[in-house]
């Protein structure tokens, strides 16, 4: 069994062995975990609870991301996560809309002439664009009401 070097930290040991295993072993391409559902399709090398970071193929299992987070998930690590979580409730979230959104660089006016230009068809969504400061993109969501919407 290969002893860590004392010049490598800990954090980059973890990753060397992590390194050490998909060279010479392959990243995983399967799951250990007989539970799995078998919907990720991403796989890592997963250390066992019980053993110390080595680069021994022993030590770890294949696992799929999501049995790899079950599997990592302690008591402590479970207590942290619903610290970290806030609760919602059920009313709707109201976003400013229109001229009371700060970032606008629009008037309600101004998208009613840029709709009727565009509308005439005599111009591009570009040159509209350039005119009032905004991106082409910005014109496309106008004209075809994904933004402005509330504006008739």
């Amino acid at each position: 069994m290969k002893q860590k070097p004392k010049e490598l930290e800990w954090a980059s040991y973890k990753s060397h062995c992590h390194y050490y295993l998909n060279s010479k072993f392959g990243k995983p391409k399967t799951c250990d975990n007989p539970d799995c559902n078998g919907k990720c399709k991403t796989y890592d090398w997963c250390k066992k609870t019980d053993s110390e970071y080595t680069c021994n193929r022993d030590d770890y299992l294949r696992m799929c991301r999501s049995c790899h987070r079950k599997y990592d998930m302690t008591d402590e690590k479970l207590e942290q996560a619903k610290k970290n979580l806030y609760w919602v409730t059920g009313k709707k979230v109201k976003y400013a809309v229109g001229e009371r959104c700060p970032k606008t660089k629009l008037n309600a006016k101004q998208v009613v002439e840029i709709r009727k230009e565009y509308k005439l068809g005599n111009i591009f969504q570009k040159d509209l664009g350039a005119r009032y400061g905004i991106s082409q993109r910005a014109v496309c969501s106008v004209v075809n009401r994904l933004s402005w919407r509330h504006i008739k």
